[in-house]
């Protein structure tokens, strides 16, 4: 299974608009099928089940206004949560990064 993370972000971000950023989310999980994987995409909702979760959001709250991390940035940290919220752990890839030579048998090779 290809993970990634995704989250909308009102008003959009990075120079897209939240229409385009749904639009490559299903470039990547269309690609990652055609090249033989699974996809599962990972919410807030999967970061939030990790034990230090709380805390480290609370953490980024705290931060003074000089140093706010805005919600698409605080996205960046709670995907390695989610990541590590999987039980057996797997394969992630940003949303914006799709295969070009690498299938499902190859990875699987490199797990053994």
């Amino acid at each position: 299974v290809m993970h990634t993370f995704f989250e909308d972000v009102e008003g959009g971000c990075c120079g897209m608009t939240e229409e385009g950023h749904r639009e490559m989310l299903d470039v990547w999980e269309q690609s990652w099928q055609a090249r033989g994987w699974r996809t599962r995409i990972l919410k807030l909702k999967d970061a939030q089940r990790h034990p230090f979760f709380e805390a480290f959001n609370k953490y980024l709250e705290s931060r003074s206004p000089r140093h706010y991390i805005d919600k698409y940035n605080r996205y960046c940290f709670f995907r390695w949560f989610a990541m590590a919220s999987l039980p057996k752990g797997g394969w992630m890839s940003d949303y914006d990064t799709i295969p070009l030579h690498f299938g499902a048998e190859e990875a699987m090779k490199l797990s053994e």
